[in-house]
C-alpha cells in the first residue's frame, strides 16, 4: 500500500478516487482514514472511519482505527467505546484489547486495563508490547513483583526492547534493588543511546547508591540529550551539593528554575546551598520564594527558621518552626529546632535564669537518680535540607578527673546519608524530674572517634565540666540469660530520661548483637541496657520501627564486651 510506503499524499488521492468511483466502498473510506491519521489529520480521519462504519456496521477494523484516532485526540471515552465495539465484532482482535488497555490505563481504570492487556496476551502469547504495558499498569498499582515478571517476559520475547528495560529499571528502583535497576537502565541506554529519561533515572539510582560522580555524569548526559529537562538539572544540583561543589550546584538549580519557574523545591535547595556559602540574605529570599510557590512546604519553613536562628532572629525562627509543624506535626527536626529556639530565646531574654551544671537541689532520693546522672542527653546540629537540631542518648563510660568520656551511637553524631559529622555538640546531664521552667545548662563536647563499617554503630565523645558526682555506669562482666528483665533509659521522642522495662531475648549469631523485646523512638539511640542490678549489658542502637512507639518491634543493641573492645582499640582503657 502507498500509505505503508510513506507516500501518503498519493495514497490519499488514490483512496479519494476509489470513493469517487464507488461511494459505497467501506474499505476505501477506512484506508483513507488510516492515511489521514498518519498525516495527523485526525478530524478528517475520524469522519472517514465513521463513514466506513455507516456503510458497513460490522467493520471491526474500522472501529479499531476509529478508536486509535479518537485516542490520539484524547477522547478516551469515545475511543474505549470504539475498541469495545471492534472486540464485540471480532473477539480475537488482540491489538484492539491492547489499545483498549492503553486507553483505560490513561483513564486510571487500572483493573480494567490489566484485564484488557491479559486478554491481548491470551490471544497473542508473544505480544511483547502487551507484556510491557501490563507491567507499567501493575507498577502503577504498586504490584512490583508482578510488574517485574511482566517486563522480564517482554524482554524475553523482544530482547531489543529498550522501553521494557527502562520500565524494568524503574520497578527495580522502586523495590530498592538498585544494582539490578542500574543494569537495566544501562541496557536500555545501550539499545537506545538517545534516551534522556533512561540516563536521568540511571542518575537517580546511582545517586541513591551514593555513587555521586557516576550520577553526575548520567544527569549531564540526560541534559545533553534533552536540554530542557528541569528535573535533571534539579537532581544534578543535589548531587553536586552533596559533593560540596556548591557553585556548580547553584548553577544547576538556577537552570532548573529558569526551565520551570514554579519548581518550589529547586528554590528551597538553592537556599540550602546559599546558606552553606553564608549568603544568608539570598538564601532567605529563595526559601521565601519556595514557600510562596508551595505554602504547604514544611521543609522550607524549617530551613528558613534555622537560618533565622543562626542570625539570632529567634522570634522569626520560632514562627517558621511553628508554621512547619502546623503543616507536618510529626516533623522531628522542626520539633527539635523549636525547642532549641525557645531555649535560646529564654537565655537571650533572661541570661541569669539558668539551671547551672552543678545544681543538685532538684534531685530526688530515687534509687535510679544516680544512674540517670550518668546518662546524658546529646544535642547536635546537622546542616542541610530539612535538618537542624537532633537529640540522642549517651552514657558515661569513663571519668578521669574533670575529663569525661561518653559512649553513644555513630548515627547520633553523624548524618547517615551524607556521613557528615554534626556540629555544636552539647551534653545535658540529668537535673531531676520537677524542674522550673528555665533552661538547664549544658557542657560543650567533641567527637573523638566514630566506628567504621556496618558491624558496630558507635561514637566516643569527650567533655569536661560535668559535676563530680557523675560517674561511669557499672558494667556487668558476663552476659544475661535469655528472658532476663532489663531496663532502658533514654530520650525517645523527647521524653527525657524515660524508663522502659523490656526483656533480653537472645544474641543474634551473625552479628553478636543483643535482641531486646522493646520498641523505642528517635532520641533513644545510645541508651544503656541495664540488668536487674542496674549494671550495663549493652547499648541500644535501633529498633525495627523507631517512629511508632505503639507498634511491636525488636530492639537491636551492641553487647558491652564489643563496646569495650572498640573503645580499647581507640586507646581508651576501661578499668
Amino acid at each position: 500500500m502507498l500509505s505503508d510506503q510513506g507516500r501518503l499524499e498519493e495514497a490519499i488521492a488514490a483512496y479519494r478516487k476509489a470513493i469517487e468511483l464507488d461511494p459505497k466502498s467501506a474499505p476505501a473510506y477506512s484506508n483513507l482514514g488510516y492515511a489521514l491519521t498518519q498525516q495527523g489529520k485526525l478530524e478528517e480521519a475520524i469522519a472517514a472511519f465513521r463513514q466506513a462504519i455507516k456503510l458497513q456496521p460490522d467493520y471491526a477494523t474500522a472501529y479499531y482505527y476509529l478508536g486509535n484516532a479518537l485516542s490520539d485526540q484524547r477522547k478516551l471515552e469515545e475511543a474505549i467505546a470504539a475498541y469495545r465495539q471492534a472486540i464485540k465484532l471480532q473477539p480475537d482482535l488482540a491489538k484492539a484489547y491492547y489499545n483498549l488497555g492503553i486507553a483505560l490505563s490513561d483513564q486510571r481504570k487500572l483493573e480494567e486495563a490489566i484485564a484488557a492487556f491479559r486478554q491481548a496476551i491470551k490471544l497473542k502469547p508473544d505480544y511483547a508490547k502487551a507484556y510491557n504495558n501490563l507491567g507499567v499498569t501493575l507498577s502503577d498499582q504498586r504490584k512490583l513483583e508482578e510488574a517485574i515478571a511482566a517486563f522480564r517476559q517482554a524482554i524475553k520475547l523482544k530482547p531489543d526492547d529498550a522501553d521494557a528495560y527502562y520500565n524494568l529499571g524503574n520497578a527495580l528502583s522502586d523495590q530498592r534493588k538498585l544494582e539490578e535497576a542500574i543494569a537495566a537502565f544501562r541496557q536500555a541506554i545501550k539499545l537506545k543511546p538517545d534516551d534522556a529519561d533512561a540516563y536521568y533515572n540511571l542518575g537517580n539510582a546511582l545517586s541513591d547508591q551514593r555513587k555521586l560522580e557516576e550520577a553526575t555524569a548520567a544527569y549531564r548526559k540526560a541534559i545533553e540529550l534533552e536540554p530542557d529537562l528541569a528535573a535533571a538539572y534539579y537532581n544534578l544540583g543535589d548531587v553536586l551539593s552533596d559533593q560540596k561543589k556548591l557553585e556548580e550546584a547553584i548553577a544547576a538549580y538556577r537552570q532548573a528554575i529558569k526551565l520551570q519557574p514554579d519548581l518550589a523545591k529547586a528554590y528551597n535547595n538553592l537556599g540550602v546551598v546559599l546558606s552553606d556559602l553564608k549568603k544568608r540574605e539570598e538564601a532567605i529570599a529563595n526559601y521565601r520564594k519556595a514557600i510562596e510557590l508551595d505554602p504547604k512546604n514544611a521543609k522550607s519553613h524549617n530551613n528558613l527558621g534555622f537560618l533565622y536562628q543562626q542570625q539570632g532572629k529567634l522570634k522569626e525562627a520560632l514562627a517558621e518552626y511553628e508554621a512547619a509543624l502546623t503543616i507536618d506535626p510529626k516533623f522531628e527536626y522542626a520539633q527539635n529546632n523549636l525547642k532549641e529556639a525557645q531555649r535560646l530565646l529564654a537565655l537571650q531574654q533572661k541570661p541569669a535564669e539558668l539551671i547551672v551544671l552543678n545544681e543538685i537541689k532538684y534531685l530526688s532520693d530515687n534509687p535510679l537518680t544516680s544512674i540517670k546522672r550518668s546518662i546524658v542527653k546529646i544535642k547536635i546540629d546537622f546542616p542541610g535540607n530539612a535538618k537542624g537540631a537532633s537529640y540522642g542518648t549517651g552514657y558515661v563510660i569513663k571519668r578521669q578527673g574533670n575529663k569525661v568520656w561518653i559512649i553513644t551511637n555513630r548515627h547520633v553524631v553523624q548524618d547517615q546519608y551524607t556521613t557528615q559529622l554534626g556540629t555544636n555538640l552539647e551534653i545535658e546531664p540529668y537535673y531531676g524530674e520537677k524542674l522550673p521552667n528555665i533552661p538547664p545548662a549544658r557542657s560543650t563536647a567533641k567527637i573523638l572517634k566514630v566506628s567504621e563499617g556496618e558491624k558496630l554503630d558507635l561514637a566516643l565523645l569527650e567533655t569536661t565540666g560535668l559535676p563530680d558526682d557523675i560517674k561511669p555506669l557499672a558494667i556487668r562482666p558476663n552476659q544475661c540469660d535469655p528472658g532476663t528483665a532489663v531496663t532502658i533509659i533514654g530520650h525517645p521522642h523527647n521524653r527525657n530520661w524515660s524508663e522502659y522495662k523490656a526483656t533480653f531475648m537472645s544474641i543474634k549469631p551473625s552479628s553478636g548483637n543483643l535482641l531486646i523485646d522493646v520498641t523505642l523512638g528517635a532520641g533513644a539511640s545510645g541508651s544503656p541496657i541495664l540488668d536487674p542490678n542496674l549494671k550495663v549489658i549493652g547499648i541500644m542502637v535501633r529498633s525495627i520501627n523507631e517512629s511508632n512507639t505503639t507498634s511491636e518491634a525488636i530492639g537491636i543493641g551492641h553487647p558491652i564486651n564489643l563496646v569495650i573492645q572498640q573503645i580499647a582499640q581507640w586507646g581508651i582503657t576501661i578499668p
